[in-house]
């Protein structure tokens, strides 16, 4: 869609590493591959929780609203939300989402 959430480019990795929490297994500790997501770096000096609902365009708000609805996107919070500041080629605060390891779930399982 043409970068219309503003997510940054994110790829799906598979790591071991000595330094990850390892697996307990009855014969000790075991070091695994593990998956995830590596995502690119946004320079950005606070996320949305720093600042004022106010600050934000509404256009911005449902994108990323929008993208959490078709993605079922469990986990969105203030924190995983980051704002990037005006500059002289845009005078407009841009919000970038982050963070969306809680999302398309395998299973989905609602309790009334």
């Amino acid at each position: 869609h043409e970068q219309s959430a503003r997510v940054p480019a994110t790829a799906l990795v598979h790591a071991k590493h000595p330094s990850f929490v390892k697996v307990k297994t009855s014969s000790g500790d075991k070091l695994v591959w593990k998956i995830g997501s590596f995502q690119s770096w946004v320079s950005s000096k606070e996320c949305a929780g720093d600042r004022g609902t106010g600050s934000f365009q509404v256009r911005d708000v449902h994108r990323i609203g929008i993208l959490d609805i078709r993605i079922i996107n469990m986990d969105r919070n203030e924190g995983n939300l980051l704002v990037r500041e005006p500059s002289r080629s845009s005078p407009i605060i841009d919000l970038i989402p982050i963070d969306h390891g809680l999302s398309l779930p395998d299973c989905l399982f609602v309790n009334v």
